[in-house]
């Protein structure tokens, strides 16, 4: 088995892949600092959970937005898992021609904003009296509570974002040529009927990740 994980600033999500097919998926909320028996002792028992031997597991790769992170990524592979983690880094191999300026300085996502949820934790730790809310599509653009406009604001200021995103990347980078635009991660089902993506597939990064440690094994 492979174990693949893709390390957010908010999310920490996973996935057990058994002959190049995916038989297990995860998600789990990070915060400052974990340690590596905390990610470890998560990872084995979400395995355990779902009738899967973590002895079995003999690659793992792990995509990091997160540096501070990676230390206790690769500590709690190895003594959980007594594997050595593949990090996925500028310049390993990847099937994919860059024309970044320096493709050592490519960091393992682009384009950088930030997400719905970091966007939601700001609201609610910066500001004094605005609540935490959950993450939907409201009903309408102009709500009748403070919880529904911070959902409106939240919801409708990312459609607007990536929209306007995809314009320039086309004009730019793609000479007016439509794209083929896919979503994907934890809120990308969220936006499925926004007129954004061709198509929505949650676990993109996750064959990606699985992908490029076959590239280079």
């Amino acid at each position: 088995m492979v174990l693949c994980i893709d390390a957010g600033n908010t999310q920490l999500f996973g996935g057990i892949y058994l002959n190049n097919e995916i038989v297990l998926r995860f998600r789990k909320r990070t915060g400052e600092g974990s340690s590596s028996d905390e990610i470890g002792i998560f990872l084995k028992n979400v395995l355990i959970a779902n009738d899967l031997d973590p002895k079995k597991v003999k690659k793992i790769a792990i995509c990091s937005v997160v540096p501070d992170e990676n230390h206790s990524l690769a500590s709690a592979c190895e003594k959980y898992f007594k594997q050595r983690p593949f990090f996925l880094r500028a310049g390993i191999k990847s099937g994919l021609k860059l024309k970044y300026k320096n493709p050592l300085e490519l960091g393992a996502d682009r384009a950088i904003f930030p997400g719905i949820r970091i966007a939601m934790d700001s609201l609610e730790e910066r500001t004094a009296k605005l609540p935490k809310v959950e993450i939907i599509k409201p009903i309408t653009s102009c709500g009748r509570s403070t919880v529904e406009n911070i959902q409106s604001g939240l919801f409708f200021g990312t459609v607007g974002m990536l929209k306007e995103l995809i314009t320039r990347f086309t004009e730019e980078s793609f000479n007016g040529d439509k794209p083929l635009i896919i979503g994907t991660g934890g809120f990308s089902s969220l936006f499925k009927n926004e007129n954004i993506f061709d198509y929505v597939y949650p676990d993109l990064v996750l064959e990606g990740i699985n992908k490029a440690l076959e590239l280079n094994r």
